[in-house]
């Protein structure tokens, strides 16, 4: 009898654990929507790049509070390895100066030494929320931003728009 008494017991306390688990354990997408719209609900504006191979244009404010955005891009270029990242422009340089380093938008410019790449939220240069909608989020810190969409195939740079980003 006391080893079916125990035996009971365990089932049933093994039960009710698991039964806590249920819903969210059963959608393994729960967790990420969460944790992306903790992110996006704290950040003020999103940024949507729109890149087709010949430009990037960029819905967005072009002055926000330092904090965390989302950055979705929209890529109907066609070209291999389309990806939206910021620059943090240092030393006083401006979204001006990085422009003359083209001479044409696409032409592949090499991150200028006075040039720092802006990171996400998790503290890394370039992570990407795995193929959700929220897209890439990235952390603006106080200064001038420049909005940069680049391809791996061709290798090509294109300067989207500048963001001047205030202390919080």
């Amino acid at each position: 009898m006391r080893g079916r008494w125990s035996a009971t017991v365990v089932l049933a306390v093994v039960m009710v654990a698991a039964s806590g688990c249920g819903s969210d354990a059963e959608d393994p997408t729960t967790t990420v929507e969460s944790a992306a719209s903790t992110v996006s609900s704290a950040a003020n504006e999103a940024f949507q790049i729109m890149f087709d191979g010949a430009s990037c244009v960029v819905d967005g404010p072009d002055r926000v509070a330092a904090g965390s955005y989302d950055f979705v891009l929209t890529d109907d270029s066609g070209m291999e390895g389309a990806d939206v990242r910021t620059m943090h422009l240092a030393d006083g340089h401006t979204y001006a100066d990085l422009e003359a380093l083209q001479t044409q938008p696409g032409d592949y410019i090499k991150k200028p030494e006075w040039t720092e790449w802006s990171l996400n939220a998790f503290g890394q240069v370039d992570a990407v929320l795995a193929d959700t909608e929220f897209g890439k989020v990235i952390v603006l810190d106080p200064g001038t931003h420049a909005i940069v969409v680049g391809t791996g195939r061709p290798s090509g740079t294109w300067l989207c728009a500048p963001v001047e980003v205030t202390s919080p």
